[in-house]
């Protein structure tokens, strides 16, 4: 399967269990979807645990729960997950975690390649455990409300009601702010560059747009006030 122009393949083992860490770490959402010919359904899940010893991707429940009657163990499923402000995807074989009634837990085979996007240099740091909230205003003044997921000098991922319908990919957005408890106040204007609508909420990576340098240095300064709350934690 080829990757698309604007991704990278990755084969080294090491570096496709640190996405699938960081993807699990952060309790992102997945998009499921069988491959192109057989159907058009999108299933929902997220990563309960990694089996290395018998190459397994467990997985919480999948919704809609139809899935069982849809795709059988040989169905080819893509797998999608947004990570670092751009994503990953890969292909895998789904089926029940055992053969028991009534358990929601799933595994997918491990993949031995994955195709990811990356839309930023810069490293992150996750807001999962320090208060935040965020208002995005878009150039038709619908505002919303939301929480960063985390953030980096070049942008952030947001956190949104589900019904979000008013945000797409390249949209502008002219009033933004983040605001982290005690440690950053952030006011800017934001581009949508990657989104994902979930079951329960939409994610958004937002680029940052034109900031001065009296606006990088704050961010500087908070990123490394969280990284060290985030190890001490």
């Amino acid at each position: 399967m080829p990757a698309l122009p604007s991704e990278e393949i990755v084969t080294n083992e090491a570096e496709i269990l640190g996405c699938l860490n960081q993807v699990t770490k952060n309790n992102t959402p997945l998009s499921l979807a069988p491959h192109k010919g057989e159907n058009n359904d999108v299933y929902h899940s997220k990563i309960q645990s990694l089996n290395i010893k018998n190459r397994q991707i467990i997985l919480k429940q999948i919704l809609p729960s139809s899935w069982r009657e849809r795709i059988n163990p040989d169905t080819k499923i893509e797998i999608k997950s947004t990570m670092n402000m751009g994503g990953i995807r890969f292909f895998g074989l789904l089926s029940p975690l055992d053969d028991s009634q009534g358990n929601p837990y799933c595994k997918l085979t491990l993949p031995k390649k994955i195709f990811r996007i990356q839309l930023r240099d810069h490293y992150r740091v996750s807001l999962a455990k320090i208060r935040n909230s965020v208002t995005l205003k878009s150039s038709g003044n619908s505002v919303l409300q939301g929480s960063c997921r985390d953030i980096s000098m070049s942008g952030a991922m947001i956190t949104l009601p589900k019904m979000s319908i008013e945000v797409e990919i390249g949209q502008t957005m002219n009033e933004c702010k983040i605001s982290i408890d005690n440690i950053l106040d952030l006011e800017f204007r934001g581009k949508v560059r990657s989104l994902q609508r979930t079951v329960s909420d939409t994610l958004a990576g937002i680029q940052f747009l034109d900031l001065s340098p009296s606006q990088l240095k704050p961010i500087s300064t908070a990123l490394n006030k969280i990284e060290r709350q985030n190890i001490t934690a």
